[in-house]
């Protein structure tokens, strides 16, 4: 029996049915069916009667069975070669146009949580404090469907961010975690460290932008009460305040006292000397006579100031002869008070006999001196 193709005719084929796969009792004909019908994937443009005639679809397209051409894939879906369907681009991806092969990742820095996004503008700005990136690591990766927060000791203070920041040395984490703070005095930190830590015994940091590491005393020195600076140790002092050179302590001076200055000598009890600046220190031959030393001593420099003016008042009488002059007018207007001054050194300087007071060397001399100036007339 002689079968019309029925792109011959339109007449019906008595007896034949078509089957589920498109073949008619092992024919490639039937009423219903005027070419092959070639799988999912797969398309039959030319409208071939035969396996051989299908062509697949090229990734970006899909068709279904018995499809005579491959459809392209929507935006915001992908596909692979010979799909019958199209896959929505998963989270943290998007495609802008259609026939779609791989979808695009959003940029670093952003996410994008939902599926089947068709545009960039859909991927969202990582908040500050966030980042997007890969298992924790500061590594740039795209496609992230969310931000991480910044890891303990780390910052971004800003938007779109890809990796968090580490604190700079001498600098940590301020309370607010979105910036860092200095160190204080006392402190160091190194970069990245969680919390500045204390200077060790024997070293100080002061620096106001923060410091990566503390500084070691001088000899003969220790750390201060807050690690800020250094001071003398005990035993010894310093002779001035900025001095980084620290002097064993005479004979009469604590040696357990920290920090001494040479203008504040801690002196032990029975031991006085006859200035601030002075290093000699005196043993007191009876209890009341380092009290009576200081006085003097107080007194002396007061009242000799008082009545001379200091240094200028003496140059002043060493000018000309006309100033000489006027200079003795003035101390002739005085010399009561210089009599009774005179008086006052001979007083004192008699005390040492009376109550066994012994004055230094030269203080001795210098009432001595004065004392003996009580019948000089002026």
């Amino acid at each position: 029996m002689t079968i019309h193709s029925p792109y011959a005719s339109n007449i019906p084929i008595k007896g034949t049915a078509l089957g589920a796969d498109g073949i008619i009792d092992g024919s490639l004909y039937s009423l219903n069916c005027r070419f092959y019908h070639c799988p999912a994937g797969y398309s039959n443009p030319t409208a071939g009667l035969s396996a051989s005639d299908c062509e697949e679809c090229v990734a970006g397209k899909f068709s279904t069975s018995g499809s005579g051409t491959c459809s392209d894939c929507l935006k915001g879906t992908y596909s692979s070669s010979q799909s019958e369907t199209c896959t929505n681009c998963r989270t943290g991806t998007y495609a802008e146009s259609t026939s779609t092969v791989t979808c695009t990742g959003c940029s670093v820095g952003k996410y994008l949580p939902t599926e089947g996004s068709f545009s960039q503008y859909d991927c969202i700005n990582c908040d500050a404090g966030k980042y997007q990136a890969f298992s924790g690591r500061y590594s740039a990766q795209p496609s992230s469907t969310a931000c991480e927060v910044c890891a303990e000791g780390t910052y971004n203070n800003f938007e779109g961010a890809f990796m968090c920041l580490s604190c700079a040395g001498g600098k940590t984490l301020n309370e607010e975690g979105d910036g860092c703070k200095v160190c204080p005095a006392g402190y160091f930190s190194l970069q990245g460290d969680l919390a500045c830590s204390r200077c060790e015994n024997g070293t100080f940091s002061n620096d106001p932008a923060g410091a990566m590491r503390c500084t070691v005393c001088p000899r003969n020195f220790m750390s201060s009460a807050d690690y800020s600076d250094c001071i003398s140790q005990p035993g010894h002092y310093t002779v001035t305040a900025n001095s980084d050179e620290a002097i064993e302590v005479p004979d009469g001076v604590s040696e357990t006292k920290p920090g001494m200055s040479l203008q504040f000598l801690d002196l032990l009890e029975g031991y006085y000397r006859t200035g601030t600046n002075s290093t000699e220190i005196i043993p007191c031959y009876s209890e009341s006579q380092c009290l009576v030393g200081m006085v003097v001593v107080v007194i002396l420099a007061s009242v000799t100031y008082a009545f001379f003016g200091g240094k200028k008042k003496q140059e002043t009488l060493r000018t000309s002869s006309e100033k000489g002059r006027a200079a003795m007018i003035k101390v002739a207007k005085i010399r009561p008070y210089m009599m009774i001054l005179f008086g006052y050194f001979q007083v004192v300087g008699g005390l040492g006999f009376l109550f066994d007071i012994k004055f230094p060397r030269f203080f001795s001399t210098f009432t001595s001196l004065f004392g003996g100036l009580q019948h000089v007339c002026v």
